[in-house]
C-alpha cells in the first residue's frame, strides 16, 4: 500500500510457509551448529579460564572475519599473476614457473633461519610471537600487493620476501597455537579443542573468501568499467580515471581490514592470563616481594654504616606470600616484553662466565666462587657502567627450577637495589659496594626462600599464613603452572670446584 509517499510492503502468509516449515528444524540446527563448532565440555572449565577462553574466541572471530588474509586473498592471488606475467604477451610458462619456485625456494630458506633463531623464544614468548604472526602475514600480504608496481625486474624480490612472511607466519602462528590450546585443555580435550578452533577458523575464512571473491569482482568491473581501447582521447582518460578508482577503493579497504586485523588480535593477544611463569609474569607477580625486599635491604645498607640502627630486619613472609597475585590478576605489557627481546636490559639471565666476571677483579671472583655462593647452584655478579648497575646470573650444572627461581628472585632484588644505592650516590668504593649488594641480598633471598614444613599458599588465601617461603610449591598453590619455567635463562652453565675442601 501507499501512504504518505511511503511504500510498505506487506508479505502473504503463503510465502512465509517454508519459514515456517523450517521452524521444528531450528533447535536440531543450533545443536549440530554448537557441537561442530565448540568444544565438547566447555563450561567444565576453570572459572578464569572459561571467562578468558569466551572472550579470546569472541575476538579472535573479529580477527578471522576481518582479516585481509580472508578478504584479499583473491585480490592478492591477482595481483601476484598479474606480477608473475598472467596476461603479459610477452611472458613464457616456463619463466614464470621458474619465478615462482625461486620464491618459494628463497620462503624457504627464509622460514629455516628464522626457526633457527627465534624457536628457544616461541615458549617464553606465546604473546609475542602470537601477535607478530599475524603482522607479519600481513606485511607479506602487503607486498604482494605492491608487487605489480615494482615491474618486472623487482617483483621477484617483493614476492620472494613476502612469501618468507608467511613463512615466519606460519612457524611462529603453528608454535604458540600448540601453547595456547595446552593452556585451554584443563581437562584434558586439548585434541577437541584444536579440532573446533581449526573449524572456526575454517568456516570464517569461507565466508571471507566468498567476501574476497565479491571484491575482487566489483574491483574487476571498476576499472573495465568504461571502454579502454585507446581510441580516443576522452576514453584513454576515463580508463586512467576507472583504474585509479578501482585502486583507490582496494587499498582504502585493505589499509581498513588490515588495522582492523592487529587492533583485534592485540586485544585478543591480551585477553589471555597464560599460567606459565616468563620473566614478564614473573616480574608483575613478584614485584611487591622485590619491592618490599629491596627496601629491607637498603635499610641493611644504611645500618651497617650507623650503629644505632638495627643491623638486619626479618622479612614478614607470609604477608609477601600473599602478595603473589593468581595468573587471572596478572597481565603483562606487550610492549615491555617486545621491548625487552630487543633491549635486553640490566639483568642478563643465563650469562656466560666470562660476561659475568667481566670487570670483577680475582679477589671479587673468588669471594663470589669460594664463599658467598660456593653452596649455590647460581652465581651472581654485580657492575657499574655508565652510572647503571648491571646483573648478571649463571647457573650452575645442575641447577633445577627451583634454583632458577631463586636466582631469578634474587636478580631482580639486587637489581633494584643497586639502583637505589646508584640513585643515592652511596657507591662509592666500587667494590665494597658491590660485595655489600650481593651479601645483604643473599641474605634475604635466603630467608625468603628457606625450607620450611609449611604447605603451599592457595588461590582462596587460608593457607598462606601456613607457607613461610617461596617456591614452586608456593607458587603452584597461587595458580600457576610451575612444572617448567621460562624465566629467560639461555642453555650456558657453569661448573667450579670448591677450593676450600680440597
Amino acid at each position: 500500500m501507499w501512504s504518505n509517499n511511503l511504500f510498505i510492503l506487506i508479505p502473504h502468509r503463503d510465502l512465509l510457509a517454508p519459514v515456517c516449515c523450517l521452524r521444528p528444524f531450528l533447535p536440531d540446527l543450533r545443536f549440530h551448529t554448537r557441537h561442530m563448532l565448540l568444544p565438547a565440555r566447555r563450561r567444565v572449565h576453570l572459572r578464569y579460564d572459561s571467562r578468558t577462553l569466551n572472550n579470546a574466541s569472541d575476538w579472535r572471530r573479529i580477527v578471522v572475519s576481518d582479516s585481509p588474509i580472508a578478504d584479499f586473498l583473491v585480490v592478492s592471488t591477482s595481483a601476484v599473476l598479474t606480477a608473475a606475467g598472467v596476461g603479459d604477451a610477452e611472458a613464457t610458462a616456463m619463466s614464470a614457473a621458474a619465478a615462482w619456485a625461486l620464491r618459494d625456494g628463497l620462503g624457504m630458506i627464509g622460514g629455516l633461519l628464522f626457526s633457527y633463531f627465534a624457536s628457544r623464544d616461541f615458549d617464553s614468548r606465546v604473546k609475542e610471537w602470537r601477535l607478530f604472526a599475524d603482522v607479519v602475514n600481513d606485511v607479506g600480504l602487503t607486498l604482494d600487493m605492491v608487487a605489480p608496481y615494482f615491474g618486472k625486474g623487482g617483483v621477484l624480490y617483493v614476492t620472494s620476501l613476502a612469501t618468507v612472511c608467511k613463512s615466519m607466519c606460519g612457524i611462529s602462528a603453528g608454535a604458540t597455537k600448540a601453547s595456547i590450546t595446552h593452556h585451554f585443555s584443563v581437562r584434558g580435550n586439548m585434541a577437541d579443542l584444536s579440532a573446533k578452533e581449526g573449524t572456526q577458523e575454517t568456516l570464517v575464512s569461507l565466508l571471507g573468501m566468498i567476501l574476497g571473491v565479491a571484491l575482487a569482482r566489483y574491483l574487476h568491473r571498476l576499472e573495465t568499467s568504461s571502454v579502454c581501447d585507446g581510441g580516443a582521447e576522452d576514453d584513454s582518460s576515463a580508463c586512467d580515471e576507472s583504474g585509479w578508482n578501482a585502486m583507490v577503493v582496494s587499498w582504502s579497504i585493505f589499509v581498513a581490514l588490515t588495522i582492523l586485523h592487529v587492533w583485534a588480535n592485540y586485544h585478543g593477544v591480551k585477553l589471555l592470563r597464560l599460567r606459565s611463569l616468563n620473566r614478564q609474569r614473573a616480574e608483575v607477580a613478584l614485584r611487591d616481594v622485590v619491592e618490599r625486599c629491596a627496601e629491607q635491604c637498603m635499610y641493611a645498607v644504611d645500618a651497617c654504616k650507623d650503629a644505632t640502627k638495627k643491623h638486619k630486619n626479618s622479612l614478614d613472609v607470609p604477608s609477601l606470600l600473599a602478595s603473589i597475585p593468581p595468573p587471572i590478576e596478572v597481565n603483562e605489557s606487550l610492549w615491555a616484553s617486545t621491548k625487552h627481546l630487543l633491549f635486553p636490559g640490566k639483568v642478563r639471565l643465563g650469562a656466560r662466565l666470562s660476561e659475568t666476571f667481566r670487570g670483577m677483579g680475582n679477589e671479587d671472583v673468588r669471594y663470589c666462587l669460594d664463599e658467598e655462593f660456593r653452596s649455590e647452584r647460581y652465581i651472581l655478579s654485580i657492575t657499574c657502567r655508565r652510572g647503571v648497575g648491571r646483573v648478571c646470573v649463571a647457573l650452575r650444572m645442575g641447577a633445577n627450577e627451583h634454583a632458577e627461581l631463586k636466582a631469578f628472585l634474587h636478580a631482580m632484588i639486587a637489581a633494584q637495589l643497586a639502583t637505589k644505592m646508584l640513585s643515592k650516590g652511596k657507591c662509592k668504593n666500587a667494590a665494597s659496594w658491590q660485595r655489600d649488594v650481593i651479601r645483604i641480598t643473599h641474605e634475604y633471598v635466603n630467608e625468603l626462600c628457606a625450607e620450611s614444613d609449611g604447605t603451599a599458599a592457595s588461590i582462596d588465601g587460608p593457607s598462606v599464613s601456613l607457607c613461610t617461603h617461596i617456591s614452586l610449591a608456593t607458587m603452584s598453590g597461587r595458580g600457576w603452572n610451575c612444572e617448567r619455567l621460562y624465566l629467560g635463562f639461555g642453555p650456558w652453565r657453569i661448573q667450579w670446584e670448591d677450593v676450600k675442601q680440597e
